[in-house]
């Protein structure tokens, strides 16, 4: 008697039906999950023992057999895979307490079952990876009996009971009051939920009057009018996410979509088994499904997943709002390429004044948490009245043509981007930054030196001690000071602020801000009608763009504070003030000229890390919201050079 044949015997003892398929996939788990050769081998073994001792193969298939006919498949369909039905705060403590204290395994649940079998977090590779050929040997050798029908009735059965239950709850969410804010014309007609429901009733009814024939299961000929209806049913969800973009969205309404999306998924998946063609057909399908629960069934338990999908939906509900706002950063002619370099020096003139104000703040000997305070307030509202100017500031763009970027590159083929239309639109976008940034930079530089200089003039006195001018010169060379390091935090600063923004776009949209303000009690005794409108229209479009800008400010104010508190090496970086700093420093200190050149290029290279950083992160979340994959960076700048070597033009300048 061979190892496995005496195991096989100890196998059969397990007074326990789930430990006793437990233990035999335990033994099929190859120790490597990407060794799917083993498990193959192993399922050959196995085959091979038991065709030797049929009374032994007989009395395991019989106890699988017995467990599989109990069970219960409803909430391994309508839960695996699709979102639950609480907020995320719910879910989070939920899946914590879980896990704190796991609650005890309902022996009838089939995604139980799922749960104990596929316990370790790679078995999904192994699963996925074995070929059907072997899952089908493994159905035959453990649940197949000739002459018996009641495995296959069952499942069957809880197929068109999943399918059927998943119907009705779809038509359900329809009557959602998110749904009707979004689309209030759902609830005058007989809509495509309502319609694919009963379409989907009369597919079960007529399936399940051949469960229990002789004969093959009927593939209803009606099915088709389903599949009419859950197409409609997929194009009303994507019909309420256009209306989102105009109306607005929460988290909750985001949650509450991607549901629908996913038990939509599910119901197409059981409807394509039930109706499969042939026998063959029904495998594929069938172990599609099983694959993909098994994959999802781990996700489902984990506080990881659950904070990353979430994530995922949070910068879903606000990109698309962010993306709106970046087409008016991106330049395509001679026109728009002057107009965002106006804009851009319009910029650098404030940012002049945000800095001589921040060397003022700074010489009046005061805390540390007031001078935080002040420098804060300086910024935010220095960058707000820049925004209210219509003016740009450089370095804001990236979070917004990232996101606009996305939108274009949206229906990429299987999700992955292609390299040569990222690149075209790179190349737009560098275009459009350096506009931006020579218009901040070129009105910067000299107005801090007019400045300072006008100030050295008027009172006798620089700007700032002689010392202090060194120290600060000193803090924009790239080389012997953090300088790259902390302009990479105001390069995720300036990412934040984006997300920043796009979230107040959106509850501007979600709350109908505008018609708020225009009903405001105090509002109609201060201001005349017109006046109303024009302010509630102004703060409904810039509603974002105002929280976005302050909270920049705010953020590059208080991070050397932070760092004061921790006593760690934090401070922030940016190109304009970096140039507006050199400008006073030199009005005190007069370097050489081949000095002043040497930190205005390294004053440059801080605004490259504070765009790349920044719009590398933006582009990032941005594809991922939309489920698009960057591809290999290899062949992205493969692609990138293409474009530079063919038009190195439009790189600077706008096509002619």
């Amino acid at each position: 008697m061979t190892t496995l044949d005496s195991w096989l015997i100890e196998l059969a003892d397990i007074d326990n039906d789930l430990a006793l398929l437990t233990a035999l996939f335990d033994w099929l788990r190859p120790d490597d999950a990407s060794q799917v050769a083993a498990v193959q081998a192993k399922v050959q073994q196995l085959t091979t023992a038991l065709a030797a001792q049929p009374a032994l193969a007989a009395q395991i298939r019989g106890r699988v057999r017995a467990l599989l006919v109990n069970l219960r498949f409803l909430p391994l369909y309508s839960g695996t895979g699709i979102l639950p039905r609480r907020n995320f705060a719910s879910e989070l403590w939920h899946r914590i307490y879980n896990y704190i204290l796991p609650k005890p395994s309902i022996i009838f649940s089939a995604k139980n079952l799922l749960q104990a079998i596929f316990h370790q977090r790679t078995d999904y590779l192994w699963v996925n990876g074995l070929p059907d050929e072997s899952w089908l040997q493994l159905y035959h050798l453990l649940v197949a009996e000739a002459g018996d029908r009641s495995v296959e009735i069952h499942l069957w059965g809880e197929i068109l009971y999943a399918l059927e239950m998943l119907s009705i709850w779809l038509a359900a969410e329809e009557m959602d009051e998110e749904l009707l804010r979004l689309d209030p014309s759902i609830a005058e007609f007989d809509s495509s939920f309502i319609a694919q429901e009963r379409e989907i009733s009369g597919v079960v009814a007529a399936l399940r009057g051949h469960l229990h024939g002789d004969g093959p299961l009927s593939r209803d000929a009606d099915a088709a009018h389903a599949r009419v209806m859950l197409q409609q049913c997929a194009d009303q969800l994507k019909r309420f996410g256009q209306f989102a973009l105009n109306k607005g969205s929460d988290l909750n309404l985001t949650y509450l979509l991607e549901r629908l999306e996913q038990t939509l998924a599910r119901i197409q998946s059981l409807l394509d088994i039930v109706t499969a063609e042939d026998s063959a057909t029904l495998c594929q399908r069938g172990l599609a499904l099983f694959r993909q629960l098994v994959a999802q069934q781990r996700a489902e338990r984990s506080v990881k997943s659950l904070i990353r999908q979430t994530s995922y939906l949070f910068a879903k509900s606000i990109t698309n709002h962010a993306s709106r706002t970046g087409e008016h950063y991106v330049t395509e002619n001679s026109r728009e390429y002057l107009t965002m370099l106006k804009h851009g020096l319009g910029g650098g003139v404030f940012i002049a004044i945000m800095a001589l104000i921040k060397i003022w703040i700074t010489s009046l000997g005061l805390s540390m948490g007031w001078t935080t305070l002040w420098v804060s307030l300086n910024y935010g509202l220095g960058f707000v009245i820049i925004h209210l100017f219509h003016f740009t500031v450089a370095t804001k763009q990236p979070a917004m043509t990232a996101s606009y970027i996305a939108e274009q590159l949206e229906h990429a083929r299987h999700g992955m981007a292609d390299s040569s239309d990222l690149a075209h639109l790179l190349v737009q976008v560098w275009r459009s930054q350096f506009a931006a940034i020579l218009g901040n930079v070129a009105a910067a530089l000299p107005v801090a030196l007019l400045l300072g200089f006008a100030f050295d003039g008027l009172t006798g006195n620089g700007v700032m001690s002689t010392g202090k001018a060194a120290s600060l010169m000193q803090e924009q060379n790239a080389f012997s000071s953090l300088a790259l390091f902390y302009a990479a935090i105001a390069g995720l600063w300036l990412f934040v602020s984006g997300l920043v923004a796009g979230y107040y776009d959106n509850r501007a949209l979600y709350r109908d801000l505008p018609a708020r303000l225009r009903q405001h009690p105090l509002l109609q005794r201060l201001m005349s009608q017109p006046m109303r409108d024009r302010f509630a229209t102004y703060i409904g479009e810039h509603y974002g763009a105002l929280h976005g800008n302050f909270f920049f400010g705010v953020m590059l104010g208080v991070t050397a504070y932070v760092g004061y508190l921790l006593n760690l090496p934090l401070d922030i970086r940016h190109v304009a003030f970096s140039v507006s700093n050199v400008g006073f420093s030199s009005t005190v200190l007069f370097p050489q000229l081949w000095v002043f050149v040497e930190f205005i290029l390294f004053a440059l290279l801080i605004g490259v890390v504070n765009l790349t950083v920044s719009f590398w992160l933006a582009l990032n979340v941005a594809l991922r919201a939309r489920r698009i994959r960057m591809g290999s960076a290899r062949a992205l700048a493969d692609a990138f050079w293409q474009e530079v070597r063919q038009r190195p033009r439009d790189l600077f300048l706008p096509p002619d």
